[in-house]
């Protein structure tokens, strides 16, 4: 009996383990793989990753978990049949075994990659912690890093400056009548903009901003890389922070805006600077890759920033330097949401 009873008591000790682990919340390819981006290296660790957390939750732990419970129930049922209390034992052995095999497999290829990094995540973070990749393959991309930018409203045109830094000081460049236009728009989501406003602490203006730099303000949107509504999410970032997040939710605009401002304030709190929160939604990625990564080429800021993808060039006069048009779009984006912040303050 004391025997049976640490049987199951062992699947309950193996709970909290599995907690660390992740299932695919997704499709097992990868969400940053996309038209006109590469795949790098972490997102074949993403496919890995996904294809392990499918054998773990969908196939193994279903299996083990009948197993665990058909060995309960033969010994339940044996009537002090020995036989039958063995094999029972037996079946709910293989399971638990089966079950730990499994987590300590996920583990350890988890600790392994993260420990390693090779510049592809977040390395040297917890071995429970999954990597973030570079979305699309970063600097090689040749369409926007983040989301499409819309074009921009009639009357409005963007001339990147030629030399750094990034942004420049903000300023309105809209009318009056087309700042009226874009209030317009947006009137239908007052309540659901001050509402985030005031859940996340994020400005009115800034959330407005981002809005019509993403959309426009329109919520029916989608993109070819498939982000979605009034703030272009894509469904695999609204995941992270909602598992249940699918892109018709997202195309509700009082959940579109949450959800994008939940995004967004995450990313100011971790970077404490509304020009790297913005860059770090347009561009991806965190403190070592993605737009907010250090830049090879321009010591000391951040890639976005920096305006050749040529080394030695940064701060010089030479003539010979390739620019930076990896990061165009995410430099024009800050300058965007800063402008449209400028104009809504007003």
């Amino acid at each position: 009996m004391k025997k049976g009873s640490i049987l199951f008591l062992l699947p309950l000790l193996l709970l909290p383990l599995f907690a660390f682990a992740q299932a695919p919340v997704g499709g097992l390819v990868p969400d940053w793989c996309q038209a006109g981006c590469p795949c790098s290296f972490c997102d074949l660790y993403d496919l890995a990753s996904n294809i392990l957390g499918f054998l773990l939750y969908i196939v193994a732990v279903p299996i083990a978990a009948g197993a665990f419970l058909y060995g309960g129930v033969l010994m339940l049922t044996s009537g002090g049949n020995p036989t039958q209390i063995s094999k029972g034992k037996s079946m709910i052995t293989s399971a638990i075994t089966g079950m730990a095999l499994a987590f300590f497999a996920w583990a350890i290829l988890n600790t392994i990659l993260t420990t390693i990094g090779f510049g592809i995540g977040n390395a040297g973070s917890a071995w429970y912690q999954t990597l973030k990749c570079e979305r699309g393959g970063g600097s090689k991309c040749n369409i926007a890093l983040g989301d499409e930018i819309v074009p921009e409203p009639p009357g409005e045109e963007y001339n990147e400056p030629l030399v750094p830094p990034w942004p420049g000081p903000a300023s309105c460049n809209r009318s009056a009548n087309q700042i009226a236009s874009d209030r317009a728009k947006l009137a239908p989501y007052e309540n659901d903009i001050r509402a985030a406003a005031a859940r996340y602490g994020v400005s009115e203006a800034r959330i407005r901003a981002i809005i019509m730099t993403e959309s426009s303000g329109q919520f029916g949107v989608t993109s070819r890389a498939g982000a979605v509504g009034l703030m272009q999410i894509l469904p695999g970032t609204a995941r992270l922070f909602d598992s249940g997040a699918t892109p018709d939710k997202l195309r509700n605009p009082s959940y579109n805006i949450d959800m994008g401002t939940r995004i967004y304030a995450d990313l100011l709190q971790d970077y404490g600077n509304p020009d790297f929160a913005s860059a770090g939604y347009n561009g991806g990625g965190d403190r070592r890759v993605g737009a907010n990564g250090p830049s090879a080429d321009c010591p000391g800021i951040k890639r976005w920033q920096c305006p050749w993808d040529s080394p030695g060039c940064y701060q010089t006069e030479r003539t010979d330097c390739r620019r930076n048009t990896g990061y165009a779009e995410t430099r024009k984006y800050v300058d965007r949401v800063n402008s449209f912040e400028k104009c809504f303050s007003g």
